[in-house]
């Protein structure tokens, strides 16, 4: 057991700030795990709430080995490289197509290791894993994010095919900010866990704990937009130039680069698909419009969503434009997905748009935003238009306790084109 004075004196030093400590139990909790090595351990904490920070932290205190993260994003690559080179980590972003003589091993230097989820199934990857296996320097690996891997399983076959990386005897850690019940189970299933005694799940209060009163927004605030196709992408960032920034799959990684360059320094649009919606770190973001949404999976909606609201002293605003046939009240289709269901029954909803949230995420039942939050439009509405309080709330009906996602801190609406 790490001495938990020791251990703090040793985050503050690799964080380089003398105020910084674990932000929460379950944080505090998964970093012993982590460090006892357990097998498997499942890890969902909220957005902005130190996933990052454990795994690049575990990696600083392993120095003669190296952790790997298996990232599903390029975006997500590029950012984890850099919070790692700030930190002193010297990360190795691994090209199994670079020129380099076997086993193309990370330098001795390096303590962190990026591997594309494509790559797992290039022969090299297996030289690679195998290499630092034999010399007992791979520590951990980390899926991160990896709610995408049932979510993306059906246009990207790697999905169906990782769990072969699991036959490597390392200790691994499946990371996630959004992680329902559901999506867990498939995920255990698609990795063929669910023969394995039970993994340890540690699941923190997915409602950012900063409270908030005022709902007004910073000058210039940054505002992201997301929408559903690259060529959308292309004309709204070009409409709004120059202004606006853009990012999605079909740039070079230079490019990409240079766009979030761009929204973080001199723009304050940034105009992208859902390839820049999970784990991509921006402190300053107010604003998230999801324009014409569709037919989307919820998962994916509360990732983007995410995306704002990071800052402990700012509101987070979560806009969707819609067509206005989307929000009536409607039956199941047959054949539909769990996800898209539950993303058309929360733009459906006529009495709280965090009930949808609050089912699937926390398995909680409620009726209505607490007084406490940020409402949402339809609660905002009831209460200043009609003069009429929160709705009870129902008692919680659950297997196991689970914490609250519903984000009391973000501005819910959703307006009709």
């Amino acid at each position: 057991q790490l001495d938990e004075g020791l251990l703090d004196h040793m985050l503050k030093e690799f964080m380089q700030d003398d105020q910084v400590t674990f932000r929460s139990p379950e944080q505090r909790q998964a970093f012993h795990l982590m460090m006892k090595q357990v097998p498997y351990l499942f890890l969902v904490l909220p957005t902005a709430a130190g996933k990052t920070t454990l795994f690049l932290f575990g990696a600083s205190l392993a120095t003669s080995q190296v952790t790997m993260v298996i990232v599903p994003l390029i975006s997500l690559k590029l950012d984890l490289s850099r919070k790692a080179a700030a930190l002193g980590l010297q990360p190795t972003i691994w090209d199994p197509n670079q020129i380099m003589p076997p086993p193309m091993t990370p330098p001795a230097s390096s303590r962190l290791i990026l591997v594309q989820i494509e790559h797992l199934e290039h022969p090299r990857f297996n030289e690679l894993a195998d290499h630092l296996i034999t010399q007992q320097r791979l520590a951990r690996i980390i899926w991160d994010e990896c709610h995408l891997i049932p979510l993306a399983k059906s246009y990207r076959p790697i999905m169906s095919r990782a769990w072969h990386a699991l036959a490597l005897p390392v200790p691994m850690v499946f990371s996630s900010a959004t992680l329902p019940h559901h999506l867990q189970a498939e995920l255990v299933d698609m990795m063929k866990l669910g023969s394995l005694p039970q993994i340890p799940v540690v699941r923190a209060d997915l409602t950012l704990p900063n409270m908030v009163s005022s709902t007004s927004a910073r000058p210039r605030a940054k505002v992201i937009i997301f929408c559903r196709s690259k060529r959308l992408v292309d004309a709204i960032s070009e409409e709004m130039e120059p202004e606006a920034a853009k990012f999605h799959a079909d740039l070079l990684d230079q490019a990409k680069l240079d766009q979030l360059d761009l929204f973080q320094s001199s723009r304050y649009i940034l105009v992208a698909t859902g390839a820049i919606g999970a784990g991509y770190d921006f402190p300053d973001v107010d604003l998230v419009i999801h324009f014409m949404p569709g037919k989307y999976e919820m998962t994916s909606f509360m990732q983007e969503s995410g995306r704002a609201g990071r800052s402990p002293d700012q509101p987070g605003w979560s806009y969707c434009l819609v067509k206005a046939f989307w929000m009536q009240a409607r039956p199941n289709q047959e054949g539909e997905a769990l996800e898209v269901t539950t993303f058309l029954n929360y733009l459906g909803d006529q009495v709280c748009r965090r009930r949808v949230i609050s089912r699937v995420f926390n398995a909680r039942a409620i009726e209505s935003c607490d007084p406490s939050w940020a409402l949402c439009d339809l609660c905002e509405h009831r209460q200043s238009t009609l003069g009429l309080g929160p709705i009870a709330t129902k008692s919680p009906s659950v297997d196991s306790p689970r914490r609250d996602l519903s984000k009391p801190n973000h501005l819910v609406e959703i307006a009709c084109l």
